[in-house]
């Protein structure tokens, strides 16, 4: 088993892994890039990036379009306890 251990996300990340797949690392590094993105503490961010149109459309990508969309499912099934 494989193990790495990182900061991203607000926190402490671990990943695990059995087996010759990708490595942790490119893993890794995949959750640092979508967390650059997808953050709201960094201005040019595409999450800042789309509360700065406040309302306007703007486009966004097909990540950031499928939480969105997985937030507000869960806001809906929820009846409201899960407000993203």
């Amino acid at each position: 088993m494989r193990s790495l251990v990182f900061d991203a996300l607000g926190g402490t990340c671990e990943l695990y892994a059995i087996g010759p797949r990708e490595p942790v690392e490119d893993t890794a590094e995949w959750i640092r890039a979508m967390h650059r993105r997808l953050t709201r503490f960094e201005p040019a961010s595409e999450l800042s990036l789309l509360n700065a149109a406040a309302g306007r459309w703007i486009d966004v990508s097909d990540e950031l379009h499928a939480l969105l969309a997985f937030a507000l499912d869960a806001y809906a099934d929820s009846g409201g306890l899960v407000h993203a």
